[in-house]
């Protein structure tokens, strides 16, 4: 299965000069954890719930308060992306590889294109799951160290 198949083609975008309260603010509103970031047609960053807690502090009455600075001082610049063509084993690895949860996609000409996440991959076990297909491609076991208490 290829990225294609499984990535968010709607997504919202966002500019490197908005104000990260806003860009915070568009999130909770969505419920979405991740936002690329624009500059006109090209990719320069990712700003993550995560990214957006960083600057973030609690005011007295235990209410988030998100600074109003610019989406570009919280943002993850350069962020990993993938191809429409990569394989999903490919980028679960490099979600793995590097602690992420979520790859922009971008075409050849570097244009993103959709947005594959964690939460992508997961519905892609949920409905091999539902369709009845055959066993999935892996196994577990309990590593017998496992269960032993360290005192």
């Amino acid at each position: 299965m290829r990225a294609q198949s499984a990535m968010t083609r709607d997504v919202t975008c966002i500019a490197p000069a908005d104000d990260l309260d806003a860009a915070w603010a568009l999130m909770v509103r969505l419920a979405i954890r991740h936002l690329p970031v624009l500059d006109g047609e090209t990719l320069v960053g990712i700003l993550s719930d995560r990214d957006v807690l960083v600057h973030a502090q609690l005011d007295e009455e235990d209410a988030l308060e998100v600074p109003a600075i610019p989406v570009s001082s919280a943002m993850t610049a350069r962020p990993v992306t993938c191809t429409p063509e990569a394989r999903v084993s490919e980028v679960a690895g490099l979600m793995l590889d590097h602690k992420i949860d979520c790859l922009p996609v971008v075409d050849e000409h570097g244009n993103m294109v959709g947005l594959i996440t964690s939460s992508d991959l997961l519905e892609l076990l949920r409905t091999r799951e539902e369709a009845g297909d055959r066993a999935l491609p892996f196994r577990w076991r309990v590593h017998p160290n496992a269960l032993r208490t360290v005192a």
